[in-house]
């Protein structure tokens, strides 16, 4: 565990046919000091049994794999929690990175997030650079992170009177510092009664999180917050929130009451 500097978090669902690619690929841009954890979440398509096989063939002992398997679906922002609970044994550990599993993440974009400046959260961006690969991007998910992003963007210069820098509100490629991670799972069990927002409204907790820990701590956004470009990538549009989401008003909804969530002084 000592050497262990550094954690990748990549929540697993319904990937059967991209999960061990993944994993390859992962492997072929982290050296020995890096702790990669999956957390697969109920899949039901095959990816449990990939993994498990995986595991029981010692793979992932041999490539300092750690995998949390929770039996039943709980939602991305559940899976990314049990993945930050397992990162935080990794006590030499510097910070923790997290990817999405579907090929809309590139690992050869992980060392722009390895050596890049300390801050407390470096976000992925795709609109720092417009480089779209595959899919052109939905418009209703590109008008929605723009709308939040903006509000986003208004809620801080009103807190800190000052511009946040911050262009996408949803990527899902991020690295924090550990010790900001420790903080917010303190934190995070007086928002259960929005547990609906653990889903897919998840980077709102995040954000709101964010900006009340940044108050208390009495740290800059400038100093504290920087995004980095990465591609816009878009494997599918067969994609699916799931019941009402799908809707893109009833989605842009929801996320603004789980912007709503607070968290004690």
């Amino acid at each position: 565990m000592e050497s262990i500097k550094r954690i990748i978090v990549v929540p697993v669902y319904n990937e059967a046919g991209t999960v061990k690619k993944v994993i390859d690929s992962i492997l072929n841009h982290i050296d020995e000091h890096t702790k990669l954890i999956l957390v697969q979440d109920g899949s039901d398509d095959g990816t449990e049994d990939i993994l498990l096989e995986l595991q029981r063939t010692e793979f992932f002992k041999n490539h300092n794999i750690d995998l949390i398997n929770h039996n039943k679906n709980q939602g991305y922002g559940k899976a990314l929690i049990s993945g930050f609970k397992k990162s935080i044994e990794y006590q030499n550990a510097n910070y923790i990175v997290t990817m999405d599993c579907d090929e809309q993440h590139q690992p050869e974009d992980l060392e722009k997030f390895f050596n890049f400046r300390h801050v407390d959260i470096l976000s992925g961006s795709r609109y720092l650079q417009e480089v779209e690969k595959g899919l052109i991007a939905p418009a209703d998910r590109v008008e929605i992170n723009k709308k939040l992003t903006e509000k986003y963007k208004e809620i801080a210069a009103n807190i800190f009177h000052e511009e946040w820098k911050i262009t996408d509100t949803f990527c899902g490629m991020k690295r924090y510092d550990s010790s900001f991670i420790k903080s917010f799972l303190k934190t995070i069990p007086s928002t259960d009664h929005y547990d609906s927002c653990m889903g897919y409204g998840f980077p709102m907790i995040v954000w709101n999180f964010y900006l009340h820990w940044l108050r208390f701590q009495k740290k800059s956004l400038n100093t504290s917050f920087d995004e980095v470009a990465i591609p816009k990538i878009y494997v599918s549009n067969d994609r699916t929130f799931g019941n009402d989401l799908d809707f893109p008003r009833k989605r842009y909804r929801y996320y603004l009451n789980c912007m709503k969530v607070k968290f004690d002084e």
